[in-house]
């Protein structure tokens, strides 16, 4: 066990492919991933070594430092990176150079007026992958300069037949971050909505929205969505599958 950590970061650009099957299911991922995994608490075989702290601490500075390292791993650490300002020259190289836009809502958290306008050109870019995270980066630090852009992605969306869960869910995120005569009267539209399928789903990541960022211009709204019972039920369980998550 002793070696354990020191056999992890050996392989920690292992790219072949582990296989593992949980009942009839056949799953496979890097070797560095499946070990990353196994020496987690509370991930796979809890009786097997865990990292402790200190070895945490150095798996998390090689996620963050080793260039071009494609791992989920990696991504979830940004995911949860605190802006310390030792950190922002390398969030910064990840989100722009690799490109690896998973990195932009770490970028956001250090609130750089600089980083306004690379995060605007991401945004109106619109391409699927990149503007999601985008989008989530909004949502953490909720420039003025950011609110037409959502409008206009908002805008497009409710153009399209087709659903794209996951932009709208962080849309609806990141609107409520603008509590706003623009941002109410997009929502009002939402629960105005004669298609009922529209209305089940986006009504849904509306609640959630205005459950996590809550304001008292939203106040009718809530109200709203607490009055239809389908409605409210469905906005908790999503609420509880992402605490889960």
């Amino acid at each position: 066990y002793a070696n354990t950590c020191r056999v992890l970061l050996e392989h920690i650009s292992d790219t072949v492919q582990v296989r593992t099957f949980f009942g009839c299911v056949i799953s496979a991922e890097p070797v560095a991933e499946y070990l990353i995994e196994v020496v987690t608490p509370e991930c796979i075989d809890t009786s097997f070594y865990k990292l402790n702290a200190d070895e945490r601490s150095v798996l998390d500075s090689v996620l963050l430092y080793r260039p071009q390292l494609q791992l989920e791993a990696r991504a979830e650490l940004l995911a949860r990176l605190a802006p310390a300002e030792r950190h922002y020259a390398r969030v910064k190289q990840i989100a722009s150079e690799e490109p690896a836009p998973e990195a932009l809502p770490a970028l956001a958290r250090f609130q750089k007026s600089n980083d306004v306008p690379f995060i605007r050109a991401i945004l109106r870019k619109n391409e699927d992958r990149s503007v999601c995270y985008a989008i989530r980066a909004v949502r953490e630090n909720p420039d003025t300069a950011f609110l037409q852009d959502l409008l206009s992605l908002f805008e497009a969306e409710w153009g399209h037949r087709s659903y794209n869960y996951q932009k709208w869910r962080n849309l609806y995120q990141a609107l409520a971050r603008y509590p706003c005569s623009q941002t109410l009267s997009l929502f009002n539209r939402t629960l105005d909505c004669r298609d009922e399928f529209r209305k089940e789903i986006l009504g849904m990541f509306l609640g959630v929205a205005l459950a996590k960022y809550p304001n008292s211009l939203y106040d009718s709204l809530r109200m709203r969505i607490a009055q239809d019972k389908a409605l409210q039920k469905d906005v908790a369980e999503e609420l509880g599958s992402e605490t889960a998550t």
